[in-house]
């Protein structure tokens, strides 16, 4: 008999509104083509670690990060729709990769 997969709180990065995932006028997230996953509207400005782990990616345009948690789980965490044409102007990472975060932090 298989083990039970462990569980896995995962916090809101920011205030806003629940979205479904599949209304979200992006195909690649809409169609769950890299997982599954939560859209919010934010009515906050500061993004905090959805779950504990390490940072293990920040993309160069800064508007998005993987964070491993601490049994393996990879979440992924994107700001917006075509943010990475921003080319990270209007993004200052708090964070480094490789740095360990706690959820709810900065």
């Amino acid at each position: 008999m298989a083990s039970p997969a462990p569980r896995l709180d995962i916090l809101a990065p920011l205030s806003g509104w629940l979205v479904a995932l599949d209304t979200v006028p992006d195909p690649v997230f809409a169609g769950k083509m890299v997982g599954d996953g939560i859209s919010l509207d934010p009515t906050s400005c500061s993004l905090l670690a959805p779950v504990s782990g390490t940072v293990s990616n920040i993309h160069s345009a800064h508007h998005a990060l993987t964070i491993t948690s601490d049994n393996g789980v990879e979440v992924l965490v994107h700001i917006g729709i075509d943010t990475v044409m921003l080319k990270g102007e209007g993004f200052a990472p708090l964070v480094e990769q490789g740095q360990q975060v706690k959820a709810g932090s900065r």
